[in-house]
């Protein structure tokens, strides 16, 4: 899986390219609800509040596996950036 930048990620939730894997096996597009949170004593670690759909909540931290829609193994991940609904790539 290649290693995804937090910059990346903003930029992603920002375009609408980040999806979330949910338990069915489906995806939905993830949207922001609150700011980036970050510290100043653990640099490298960050936390992002998103939202999908109308109920689900939940955050990207710096230990989610997040994948390209180009990597092999992006199936597996807890979050994809793609920039077309990965559902229909079955």
């Amino acid at each position: 899986m290649t290693p995804v930048t937090l910059q990346y990620i903003e930029n992603s939730l920002y375009n609408g390219e980040l999806w979330v894997a949910m338990r069915n096996g489906r995806f939905w597009r993830a949207r922001r609800s609150g700011k980036t949170q970050t510290w100043k004593t653990r640099p490298s670690e960050y936390r992002i509040p998103i939202k999908a759909g109308m109920y689900a909540h939940g955050a990207i931290a710096h230990h989610s596996r997040v994948a390209l829609i180009s990597d092999e193994d992006w199936r597996s991940a807890d979050y994809v950036i793609s920039n077309g609904d990965p559902n229909g790539s079955r």
